[in-house]
């Protein structure tokens, strides 16, 4: 693998840094939790595709802020950073068009349901991200996964997001993009990854889903160690250099996008 081209699709990563603040004013839409209103934070479509822009911006200060809440030992904490997940994934597609309106309405569906679908039961919400919280802290990613997997509205694509946002150091996202991307790959660890994300109508499916997320995860996270034992850093959007986490080796691997080829990826 050539790490050099790794380090340079690692600083084309672009998605933009969406979430859900706590609201200072009245007039935009906001979420309650338990008193606490959130509103979307998430800046123009023409202002993030200005590099004068993004150099204000660190993603790892947006994992941060995200670890923070998930891991907290506070439910509203943990609920706000649920919704702010949610609300960071669906900010925009690869095409990097930010549409606040849209994942905010996809994080308010957790708290008010989905048309005719109701919304799960608070309780319950936190007790499969608690079960999650306390597998990821013990670095178990299968358990964590399986736990955000309960989480209605939450689908398998996503529940990875949830998971890498607890532990960015040794998880990683496995969404469509990146499934593209191991499909038919000339690494045959990769070529293996590959398969249905979409739903996961059965144990079995689940099963199988979870297992090619964990090697996932192991995939990426060696090569962060391998990057980081050659000293190699990446260059954030505010110019920053950063060891590598198994997130960083993800988010190159994005970087390039939906098309695909059979011998794609870093080599």
């Amino acid at each position: 693998m050539d790490y050099n081209k790794m380090q340079a699709l690692r600083g084309q990563y672009a998605y933009p840094p969406g979430r859900l603040e706590v609201a200072e004013g009245d007039d935009a839409p906001f979420i309650d939790i338990d008193g606490r209103r959130l509103c979307v934070v998430a800046r123009s479509t023409a202002d993030w595709a200005r590099a004068e822009v993004r150099a204000g911006y660190s993603s790892v200060e947006l994992d941060r802020f995200h670890m923070a809440l998930l891991m907290s030992e506070c439910t509203v904490d943990q609920r706000h950073g649920l919704l702010s997940c949610v609300t960071w994934g669906f900010i925009s597609g690869t095409n990097l068009r930010i549409t606040p309106a849209r994942a905010f309405g996809k994080a308010r569906s957790l708290k008010t349901g989905a048309g005719t679908k109701a919304p799960q039961d608070t309780a319950d919400q936190l007790r499969h991200l608690g079960d999650a919280q306390t597998a990821a802290r013990k670095g178990e990613i299968a358990a964590a996964l399986r736990a955000c997997l309960q989480i209605k509205f939450i689908g398998p694509a996503f529940a990875t997001k949830l998971v890498m946002m607890m532990r960015p150091d040794i998880a990683a996202v496995f969404d469509s993009v990146i499934n593209e991307r191991c499909r038919n790959n000339a690494d045959a660890a990769l070529a293996a990854m590959h398969g249905k994300i979409t739903s996961l109508p059965s144990q079995s499916a689940t099963d199988a889903f979870v297992s090619r997320y964990v090697a996932w995860c192991a995939w990426c996270a060696s090569h962060a160690d391998a990057l980081n034992a050659q000293k190699l850093k990446w260059t954030d959007w505010d110019g920053a250099e950063h060891p590598w986490r198994a997130v960083d080796v993800e988010r190159a691997f994005f970087a390039m996008g939906r098309d695909q080829a059979p011998a794609n990826g870093p080599s």
